[in-house]
């Protein structure tokens, strides 16, 4: 190999490591710091709708509800039911501010191949559409990366118990 070979495959390399690194603070670090801002600072006039779908359809009995950021909580218990309003507790809200604010809503909101939910067979599913400004997502028990398990699931659970004691 001549010398004037090495220089080339020298050159090549360093200009190569020049180009990705410059790219890499120009393209991609600015969208993750954006992305990243986005998830963190949600509008704090948020709304939720949840809603109940699968078993449920059959007697036309699927709850819903939509929970406003200032705590106020409208729901209907399905079918012919008539749709009631209340305010949550502040711990409840508070409870739910905390929960929004951990939750990733991009990741939650992937889809992915459902393998067995609830709402297959006789049970139910949830849905829940958030919106804050002009950010919206979609979480789904059956069909999204969203988990039962997490904070915002617990939160949303208590709201649910709601019903219960209406």
């Amino acid at each position: 190999m001549k010398k004037q070979d090495k220089q080339l495959i020298i050159s090549t390399f360093v200009i190569g490591m020049v180009t990705g690194g410059y790219l890499y603070v120009i393209g991609f670090v600015p969208t993750a710091v954006t992305l990243e801002e986005s998830l963190t600072n949600l509008d704090p006039d948020y709304v939720i709708v949840a809603e109940e779908y699968g078993g449920c359809e059959t007697d036309g009995a699927c709850a819903a509800f939509q929970l406003r950021s200032d705590g106020q909580l409208r729901f209907s218990a399905g079918g012919n039911s008539e749709l009631l309003e209340t305010e949550i507790t502040p711990s409840q809200l508070e409870e739910v501010n905390s929960a929004i604010r951990e939750t990733n809503f991009v990741t939650a909101s992937e889809l992915v191949e459902p393998v067995s939910c609830p709402s297959f067979g006789a049970g139910n599913d949830l849905l829940y559409e958030i919106t804050a400004g002009d950010q919206q997502f979609s979480l789904d028990t059956c069909g999204t990366r969203f988990s039962t398990e997490s904070a915002f699931a617990q939160a949303m659970s208590s709201i649910w118990q709601v019903f219960d004691e209406e």
